[in-house]
């Protein structure tokens, strides 16, 4: 079965042949977000044999299509990619700085980006309209849940009622911890009646300078962020974490708390309750997440307890 063929199985649609439109782009994103988690269960396994991080092409694709599970950032971005060019759309990645808080396992009480870029977004663009870059983001714990114009200071509405912009850095120009000068883009949400920053990156990075870019070979450029996330002292060492959602509603699982957010933005109703067992872990993760649960043997939550775990996550 071909990449396309097994992932739109998995994405639940039946329609053939699939044209690669702006359409198309919105509805396997929702679909993305709706069908496959975003989550960490491999670094929260007994064994060494299942690697925490996949970020080779077959291995990749056999964890999201054949095993039928989720990923963490960088694998559902560059899986989602190599489907996305396969059916003829123009991709390159952006390397992105993530705006984080103690609630995400920054060090600091103060809220601001992280040092080291580890995370990217999609650029895409319809093979046959060249007028509009659109970003795209199925690895974020929350992102919009369709394709955004990539056009400054526009305000989008997507169908889940999030509100995002993109906007020039304030701060004009400035100068990384190796010298090197950036001048960047900020991805912003309204939230908490006022607009917040989730993502930065380099203004440069954002342009197609190449006709082709084999988005197998560009994921593994970011192999130096796999010990970053695998760190004991990091925020996906330290709390399991798996994540749906869909225009409605969005379904978290936190260590031993599963969590329900409907509507998803406006006049929110959250629902928690605790997970009491190993085996009704399992249960939720086949019932309510889809996940094919019989590898699943030697799963351990013991460190989503420890105390310096906290709150981290606890924002999805």
């Amino acid at each position: 079965m071909s990449c396309v063929d097994a992932y739109c199985r998995r994405l639940r649609i039946d329609e053939r042949p699939i044209e690669p439109t702006i359409e198309t782009l919105q509805l396997l994103t929702e679909r993305h977000l709706q069908y496959i988690p975003f989550e960490n269960i491999s670094m929260h396994l007994v064994s060494e044999d299942d690697a925490p991080v996949v970020l080779e092409r077959e291995k990749l694709l056999h964890k999201i299509l054949t095993q039928q599970r989720g990923g963490c950032c960088l694998e559902l971005n560059g899986a989602y990619a190599i489907l996305l060019q396969e059916l003829g759309y123009r991709v390159q990645f952006i390397s992105c700085w993530v705006y984080a808080g103690a609630e995400r396992g920054h060090a600091s009480k103060k809220a601001k980006f992280r040092v080291q870029q580890t995370h990217f977004v999609l650029l895409v663009q319809p093979p046959n309209d060249d007028t509009v870059k659109y970003l795209v983001d199925v690895g974020l714990g929350e992102p919009p849940c369709h394709p955004l114009p990539y056009i400054l200071n526009q305000e989008t509405v997507t169908p889940d009622g999030m509100q995002s912009r993109i906007v020039e850095d304030p701060r004009g120009s400035w100068k990384d911890g190796s010298g090197r000068e950036r001048k960047c883009h900020i991805l912003e949400w309204f939230k908490n009646n006022g607009w917040e920053p989730r993502l930065q990156w380099d203004a440069c990075d954002a342009v197609f300078d190449k006709d082709h870019i084999d988005v197998s070979s560009s994921l593994l450029c970011y192999q130096y962020v796999v010990p970053i996330l695998t760190h004991p002292k990091s925020t996906f060492s330290r709390k399991l974490i798996v994540c749906l959602l869909n225009r409605n509603e969005k379904l978290s699982l936190s260590g031993w708390t599963l969590k329900r957010t409907s509507p998803r933005f406006v006049n929110s109703v959250i629902t928690t309750e605790s997970v009491e067992s190993q085996d009704e872990l399992k249960q939720i993760l086949r019932d309510e997440y889809g996940m094919d649960i019989s590898w699943l043997s030697d799963l351990t939550v013991n460190r989503s307890n420890d105390h310096h775990a906290g709150k981290i996550w606890d924002h999805l």
